[in-house]
């Protein structure tokens, strides 16, 4: 048993009367041969999508970040002057757009277990790559290179300048990582189970704080200054623009109307069956008795 455990993607041993060698190797142990059922249709489908969604979202929010300083790079002749402030830079993965992931995802629910385990076709997603594939993955990483391009191109054409030593750079450079900030947390919406539930909301408005505070610190605060001496008073200095303030409002849905689009066609003109169900579940047409089971 113990090779075969440790030879497998996900190692499940149960336990048994036989020994305890198997239970210490696996990934996942459990008491009876019956819990194989709800392990497998219901945490298992969903720690598949978790996981998919999750790899995704983490390269698709950096990707996001380095085409704007591609962009930055290749407007200033590849003279070494970066793009963004690099105290902000810093936060950018530990503060603003990668702890409201764990719990997003982590609390995204779809239909109930006993509906689940009704549906067992449901558990497919998995075994044919529904969720990771190379056109999935294409599409984010698609989605990654237009979103970094329109979050810098919008401030810089509206507010910018490309001369690297003048404070209006700095301001346009803020209102462009701003951007990529605002479009990656709203991406992890719209590709959530449920996007308006407060498990959605509440950790990405979160994130948002933390990064308004973290950028507020940046700019009135010694500390702030002495580390990032050229935020001094940008944050003011953004909403004194009319400028920088109409570019942090249109950004984010230039970037994400198709996204918004493709969402909205797919749920209602092609769903899947997972959103068939969920659709029978909210018009109370299916029941935990009603499955294919």
């Amino acid at each position: 048993d113990v090779p075969m455990i440790l030879g497998g993607n996900v190692g499940i041993g149960v336990r048994g009367k036989e020994g305890a060698a198997a239970v210490q190797v696996c990934d996942v142990a459990i008491s009876q041969f019956r819990f194989l059922v709800p392990l497998l249709l219901c945490h298992g489908r969903r720690a598949y999508r978790r996981v998919a969604v999750f790899f995704c979202y983490y390269l698709y929010k950096n990707i996001a970040l380095l085409v704007a300083d591609l962009v930055w790079m290749h407007w200033d002749n590849f003279d070494g002057n970066i793009a963004f402030a690099e105290y902000l830079s810093i936060a950018y993965n530990a503060f603003f757009t990668s702890w409201h992931i764990l719990f997003v995802l982590g609390f995204d629910r779809d239909v109930p277990d006993e509906v689940a385990l009704q549906h067992p076709s449901l558990y497919k997603i998995g075994t044919s790559n529904k969720l990771f594939n190379a056109w999935v993955f294409s599409s984010w990483m698609v989605d990654a290179l237009v979103h970094g391009i329109v979050a810098w191109l919008v401030p810089f054409h509206m507010i910018g300048t490309s001369d690297w030593h003048s404070q209006q750079f700095w301001v346009s450079s803020t209102c462009a990582f701003a951007n990529v900030v605002h479009i990656c947390l709203l991406k992890l919406v719209i590709v959530s189970q449920n996007p308006v539930s407060m498990t959605t909301l509440l950790p990405t408005l979160g994130a948002w704080l933390m990064f308004v505070f973290y950028l507020w610190g940046l700019c009135y605060t010694s500390l702030g200054w002495s580390v990032q001496p050229n935020m001094k008073y940008i944050f003011e200095e953004m909403f004194a623009t009319t400028g920088a303030v109409t570019t942090l409002i249109i950004s984010p849905p230039i970037a994400l109307l198709i996204n918004v689009a493709a969402r909205i066609i797919q749920r209602y003109v092609f769903p899947d069956e997972l959103q068939r169900i969920e659709m029978k579940l909210r018009d109370n047409r299916v029941s935990p008795g009603d499955g294919d089971m």
